[in-house]
């Protein structure tokens, strides 16, 4: 019961028990000198039932066997009592009873009470009468009505009371759950918009990789064409002519790998595999940039589509590096499979340098490698060229790759 129900009895209780004593000192006052004491024992008694007026201190024993003391004095005062008022005191106490002990417990209590009653009521009938059980027998059962009244209606207020603090404690929890789950779905929505901006830069970084891969590595040739051209107009005019339709066609085919690109990333997949692009890329460079390129490879490779796209752009950004920023004249590219792992290497004849500033590409590359559980290596110095080298762990069966970057 909650306190405000149980302070809502504890006034109705202790009013009755006062007027109680009140009437039957009113209708007893030649015995008025016993029954205000032992009103006021009764009065401890309830008292001492209920911790705001015990303290806390009283042994829990002792309390609940309070209704023991509470059958004495109600002996008592019924033994002083020749108005018979003093019966509202075993109404209270059962009253009392079913508030404080559980529905078994206070169903013997409110019977002994019963029994005590009916017991005091043959003492005082013997007393002043030869005992007739014909004459005694109507206040057996009739009596027995008004405490089995009194026992239900208060069992009935008290389950009511109970079961309305039960839903009340229900809709409470409920209001708190729903709080909860209302936090928890801002939170939601906060780490979806947060998500949801992560894809965003995400993709935004993956188009300026595809961008400048395909972008960067065409216009390095072509500036090479338009060079090559400009020197050679006054010289040879019909060779500068050739170089600058070199450079015309390798503009178109710039135009139709950036149409590839968009198309690989509207898709999400490659049009063409990976040997074969690295051949027509190695092929392209090698006519337009006038360099060597030696390339080896394994046929058959356990490569994933990830895997493929950050190769190739790799060789782009080894190649378009190597030609705008080294000067280099040969390159070396592999791409073979060592035990558990596919090891990619591309390496230069240029100036290389001592002190190595990586620019959007490297950076770039690095992120998508560490992506697939990779590992990228550059190794340069001053007069000794430029070499990156990319390790990739081969995708184990049943994983995809990005459980295989979880894996590795």
């Amino acid at each position: 019961m909650d306190a405000r129900n149980q302070r809502l009895f504890n006034i109705i209780i202790f009013s009755s028990l006062i007027l109680t004593l009140g009437v039957t000192i009113l209708t007893n006052l030649h015995n008025w000198w016993k029954l205000v004491p032992l009103s006021a024992l009764l009065l401890f008694s309830f008292m001492l039932r209920r911790k705001p007026f015990s303290g806390g201190r009283v042994s829990d024993i002792l309390v609940k066997l309070s209704f023991v003391f509470d059958l004495a004095i109600l002996y008592l005062i019924s033994l002083s009592d020749m108005s018979r008022v003093a019966v509202l005191y075993f109404f209270i106490d059962i009253i009392d009873m079913v508030l404080f002990y559980p529905m078994k417990q206070s169903l013997i209590i409110s019977i002994v009470i019963y029994l005590e009653y009916i017991f005091i009521r043959f003492v005082r009938y013997i007393k002043w009468n030869y005992f007739d059980f014909a004459y005694f027998s109507p206040a057996l059962y009739e009596d027995i009505l008004y405490f089995v009244f009194v026992f239900l209606i208060m069992y009935i207020a008290k389950q009511q009371i109970i079961q309305k603090q039960m839903l009340s404690q229900t809709m409470r929890q409920l209001e708190e759950r729903t709080r909860q789950f209302g936090e928890t779905n801002q939170k939601l929505q906060e780490t979806l918009t947060r998500l949801e901006e992560m894809t965003t830069l995400k993709e935004r970084n993956r188009i300026a990789r595809e961008i400048h891969d395909t972008v960067g590595h065409t216009l390095t040739t072509v500036l090479i064409e338009l060079e090559a051209g400009k020197r050679l107009i006054p010289k040879d005019p019909s060779l500068a002519v050739q170089k600058l339709d070199l450079a015309q066609e390798q503009v178109r085919k710039g135009l139709n790998d950036i149409r590839h690109s968009v198309r690989t990333l509207k898709d999400g997949s490659d049009l063409l595999s990976l040997i074969p692009s690295m051949k027509s890329l190695i092929r392209d460079t090698e006519v337009h940039a006038g360099v060597d390129i030696a390339f080896s490879y394994d046929s058959d490779l356990p490569l994933g589509e990830a895997q493929g796209r950050v190769l190739f752009s790799a060789l782009q950004e080894g190649l378009t590096n190597g030609i705008r920023h080294g000067g280099c004249t040969s390159f070396e590219v592999s791409l073979n499979a060592q035990e558990d792992y596919i090891v990619f290497c591309i390496r230069d004849n240029g100036r290389g340098c001592n002190e190595l500033i990586p620019g959007f590409g490297l950076n770039a590359m690095k992120e998508r490698v560490y992506g697939l559980g990779g590992l990228l290596e550059i190794d340069t110095a001053e007069g000794s060229g430029f070499c990156i080298r990319i390790t990739l762990p081969i995708i184990k069966e049943g994983l995809n790759e990005q459980d295989q970057a979880s894996y590795s």
